[in-house]
């Protein structure tokens, strides 16, 4: 799918950017080498520490996963290939600090964190949790960092982008400038909201062997 991507990209003259989420555990060495080489940006799942992070990061027979992904952070790290890792903070794990620490302990030179938008009031946090997360986070960030490294990944780009004189805003491009394509092969506007799939992988591969039979057969 790449290899396609890439030659329509390159013969529509357009820069295409390459974004792998993923929670880690089918990485090998083959495949983060493959990623690389066709300079696929790649991001981590990780909630945190080994415990905060297996409360909901676990396989569908219920054991955990960080035993699994911690060998292929050191994979990701030692290929040199382009990696971060990103949290996603629940009503379970709302502090930033502690998250990021958790984060920093596996190795990451990048870490960073989403707040979790699922819908499951479980999970959500409440907006009591919301009051006490900005607070905690204020506070966090508001604190002196004295090494760059300490920074969180988004703070490291605002900052950069400032500094080289650059307008700072955040737009959405969903659906007009990114796609995402999830592992059932769906393609969606964003990562973050799954609506109705703009379309399938899949299909638009069968669609164009359909009209290459049927040329054929005409002819």
């Amino acid at each position: 799918m790449l290899e396609r991507l890439e030659a329509w990209a390159a013969g529509h003259g357009i820069t295409l950017t390459k974004y792998l989420i993923t929670n880690g555990t089918l990485l090998t060495e083959e495949r983060i080498q493959y990623l690389k080489d066709h300079e696929v940006s790649i991001q981590l799942s990780v909630d945190g520490d080994a415990e905060t992070h297996n409360r909901f990061r676990v396989l569908k027979s219920g054991a955990p996963t960080m035993d699994r992904i911690y060998p292929n952070i050191a994979r990701l790290r030692e290929s040199g290939a382009d990696f971060n890792l990103r949290a996603v903070l629940t009503s379970q794990n709302p502090d930033p600090a502690a998250v990021t620490e958790g984060l920093r302990f596996y190795g990451g030179g990048r870490v960073s964190f989403e707040v979790v938008a699922s819908g499951d009031r479980e999970i959500d946090l409440s907006p009591d949790e919301w009051a006490v997360f900005n607070e905690r986070y204020a506070e966090w960030i508001d604190e002196p960092f004295s090494s760059w490294a300490d920074l969180p990944h988004e703070v490291q780009n605002t900052i950069s982008r400032l500094c080289e004189r650059q307008h700072v805003f955040y737009g959405c491009g969903a659906g007009l400038s990114e796609v995402t394509v999830a592992p059932d092969g769906n393609i969606y506007e964003c990562q973050r909201v799954y609506r109705d799939p703009l379309g399938h992988l899949g299909i638009a591969t069968l669609t164009k062997a359909t009209q290459r039979e049927s040329s054929t057969a005409s002819s």
